[in-house]
This record gives structure tokens, sequence and C-alpha cells, in this order.
């Protein structure tokens, strides 16, 4: 009886598909492709990451018995670790990963430091084709098309994003369709995905309530339920089976084989630096006046200058947080209608407008601001002024407008 077996055995009773973080990590054969979910510590399944990494080193009869997970090619879309020695910076063990696919290092160093010293392979693509590529491979697709990472690493004739000399196989390819070139990521299996949610009932229905981001927690779950793989979900607590708000269920408990509830409080943090805070999962909105202001610098300027091309209804891609709100302009238009409900703003902003956007065409049309990147340009006469009329109406302090030449050209 092979060990994926084991799984339909453990869902009858009133416990359905409830297990430890032991015994679900047991699950996971040898060669397998780990997908971890997350975005660091935010909704990262520390506790199975870190059992998983237990049963590697345990010498138990249980685990020689059952077989130790080795040879796992681990996969992710942002750091799943702390940047110091949590979350899988637990699984850097020599024959434990084999290989890791992933678009953001900065957490996970010592995994890392196995893939500098050559000692697995490693492939580092960029994160948003990497988050599309779980919509593909969830929808059976043989990769994901994009012109995203074009004459960057990621492109096959520079390093197609492998990272030293013993990574070889091409991940990613280049293709030329209605006369553009494109890179093709090839997509590939998922054997076990590692979730993590707010609550489930027996049945794996998941909630996430207190998770500060849902990040591509059902993507990796339909990618691999589309692989024939596992999805191991952990979370904080149960609820009673039929109990559960649908409208609050993000992950069906279809795609769902395993729950792991955390038993320890610091497995389940809301992110690495915080417990929880109901402001962070939208629960609440916490008031400007709590905020002490941000110390002028020029890393306030930035970032309010970037603040003040927020408009109503703006779909916002923020790069990483750079400032907290107190940097906005203080204009009571602005802080009343800007969407963002999270407490930072970011000094890299980009914004789709309601109306007037377009998407690239991949030539360039004038040299406004980004459209040197194959971004349309818009009106630049027009433009200027409600950029000078918003400037000046919402302009900061003297010094602030001294200390800062943008301020003084734009207005």
């Amino acid at each position: 009886m092979s060990i994926r077996s084991i799984v339909p055995t453990a869902r009858s009773g009133s416990t359905g598909k409830i297990v430890s973080a032991r015994e679900a990590v047991q699950l996971i054969r040898v060669g397998d492709t780990v997908a971890l979910g997350g975005f660091f510590g935010i909704g990262l399944a520390v506790e199975v990451i870190h059992e998983l990494a237990a049963v590697f080193q345990a010498a138990d009869e249980e685990s020689a018995a059952l077989g130790k997970p080795r040879d796992l090619t681990l996969v992710f879309c942002v750091s799943p670790g702390d940047a110091q020695s949590g979350g899988a910076n637990r699984l850097a063990q020599p024959g434990l990963v084999k290989r890791i696919i992933g678009g953001h290092w900065t957490g996970v160093p010592a995994l890392y430091q196995l893939v500098a010293g050559n000692q697995i392979e490693g492939y580092n693509l960029p994160l948003g084709p990497m988050s599309q590529l779980y919509l593909d491979i969830a929808a059976g697709k043989p990769g994901h098309l994009s012109r995203v990472g074009l004459g960057t690493f990621a492109d096959p004739r520079f390093s197609g994003g492998k990272l030293n000399e013993m990574t070889t196989e091409d991940l990613v390819e280049v293709m030329e369709i209605g006369g553009q070139e494109y890179l093709f990521y090839k997509a590939f299996p998922i054997d076990v995905a590692i979730i993590r949610g707010t609550t489930a009932d027996p049945a794996g229905n998941i909630t996430m309530e207190r998770e500060a981001l849902t990040c591509d927690t059902l993507a990796l779950a339909m990618a691999a339920h589309s692989s024939g793989g596992l999805v191991i979900a952990q979370v904080e607590r149960v609820a009673e089976v039929n109990t559960l708000n649908p409208r609050q269920v993000k992950i069906p408990g279809a795609l769902v084989d395993c729950i792991v509830v955390a038993t320890d409080p610091a497995n389940h943090m809301q992110s690495w630096a915080s417990p929880y805070n109901p402001a962070f999962s939208a629960e609440v909105r916490v008031p400007l006046t709590s905020l002490a202001p941000m110390p002028l610098s020029d890393r306030k300027i930035i970032a309010r200058r970037a603040a003040m091309e927020l408009r109503a209804n703006s779909v916002v891609t923020a790069s990483r947080p750079a400032a907290p709100r107190s940097a906005r302009p203080p204009t009571r238009r602005r802080s009343s209608t800007c969407p963002i409900s999270s407490t930072s703003t970011t000094a890299a902003v980009s914004t789709r407008r309601s109306s007037g956007w377009r998407r690239p065409t991949g030539k360039a049309t004038s040299t406004y601001r980004g459209s040197a990147r194959g971004w349309p340009a818009r009106a630049a006469s027009s433009t200027s002024a409600r950029t000078r009329r918003r400037c000046c109406s919402s302009a900061p302090s003297p010094r602030a407008t001294s200390s800062c030449p943008s301020w003084r050209a734009s207005c």
C-alpha cells in the first residue's frame, strides 16, 4: 500500500482530515516537489515546515519504517523564512533538498548558502510569472507565457534564472509570437502544497479571517490538486462541521487532504513581528491620528511624492513597504478616498486608473514616465497641469519643499 493511500483512511470519523504535523509530513515522499505558500512569515505554515525538518533529522524507528522525505524540490514565490533560522531555513540540511525554485530569497539565507556552495540546484525566477504559473499548473497548461523577464537574468540567453554551475536544466524558453518575443516559463507538477489558513472544519473547508494576506493560497492548492498531489493546510482552530460562513471560505474542502492544527502559537503568528493585529487582516482600520508622524527624511519625501500619485479607486501594486501612512500628503480628499487599508505606503507605486488604462504595447510611444518600457503615454499637457494642481494644493512644509528638488520642479 502506497503512502498516499493512507490519506483516505484518515478521513473517516469525527476528526475528518485533521492530523498531526508529523502524520502530515510523513506523507511526503522522496523526490517530491513541495510548494510553500506565504509571504515571509505571513501565511506561512511554520509548524508543518519545522516538523518536516524534524522528521528528516529523526532517528526513531517509525520515521525509518515510513521512509524519510529527501531530495525534495522546494518552490516558493516569496521567502518562506525570517532571514535567520526560522521557517524554511530549517530545511537547509544536506540531503533533504536537492533543488529550489524561488522568486524571492532574502528571508532564507540558510537555503541560499547551499545554492552558493554549489550543494543544491537553485533558480531565481521573477515573482509575478511564478505566481501566475500556479494558476497555469492548476489549469493543466504547459506553462506561462509572459514578456516579464526579457533581457534580464530570467532570459535563457543570459542565465535563465540559474544560480550556480550545477543548475543546468532550462526552465525558461524564448518564444516568438506575432513578431514579438516572449518568455515561456515551463509548468511542472506540484506533489505537495503546504498552505495556511485561520479556521478549518473537519471536511477541510478553510477560512482566512485572521490572515494578513491571502497570497497565492487558493492557486497553490488548486495547482497541487490538479497535479494529483497533496494539500496540507495549517490552521489555528477548528470549527464544527457545516458551521463556517460560506462567504468566508477561501479554500474549499475538496482541495484539502490534511488539516494540521498549530499546537504552539509561536508557529502561527500573523507575521514574524506580530502575533496578531486586527488592522493587518482588515478587521479594523487604524485611525491616522494614532500613528506617530514620520520624521522628515529623504525616505519620507520620496514616499509622500509617490503617494500623491494615488487616486480614488486605483489598483496599487507595491514593491515593498517604504514608509507609513503618516508620510502621505496632508490632504483631506486623499486620506479619505485612498483605497489603501494597510498602515504602509510605498516608494515605488504603479496604478491602473479606472479609465484610460491600456495594456503595454511593447513599443515606446513617448518619453513620458515609463513609456520607454512600453507603457503608452498620456497627454503630457493635461497630466502636467493636473500634477501641478495636486502638488501645489497639498504642498508640504516649507522645509520639505526647500529640501526636495522634485517639489520645486513640479510646482
